[in-house]
């Protein structure tokens, strides 16, 4: 079923948002859930960004978004990458929902699939 409506991403932020349903081991149908938030865009380190010139205002918003900019700075045109000023990566939420079960070896395979260079920490 489409959780998302009949337009899903339609600038909702979702784009990226992943909702994996699995069945669980128990006698009736039971179903759990595996949220997958995208990973954030990493902090903005503006310090760093005006140490190399960058002035406050629309410049900084473009490193924030992954662009990389370039200026006059004392007559020479300077460019500033992303990755000059941006902060270490972040990782995305991720949320499991399971009811009632026997255990969870469900989840552990997916999570094993979704993140296969993990070491997990998963109580099954």
């Amino acid at each position: 079923r489409n959780i998302f409506g009949s337009q899903p991403g339609a600038g909702d932020g979702l784009e990226d948002f992943v909702v994996h349903a699995f069945m669980l081991d128990h006698p009736v149908p039971c179903v759990g859930y595996l949220l997958l938030e995208p990973a954030p865009l990493p902090r903005l380190i503006v310090e760093k960004a005006v140490k190399l010139g960058v002035k406050p205002g629309p410049l900084l918003g473009k490193l924030k978004q992954g662009e990389s900019v370039t200026f006059e700075k004392d007559g020479k045109k300077v460019t500033v990458t992303p990755d000059q000023v941006r902060g270490n990566p972040l990782r995305g939420r991720r949320v499991a929902i399971l009811g009632d079960s026997r255990d969870s070896t469900e989840l552990r395979r997916l999570l094993q699939t979704e993140f296969p260079d993990t070491q997990l920490v998963v109580d099954c």
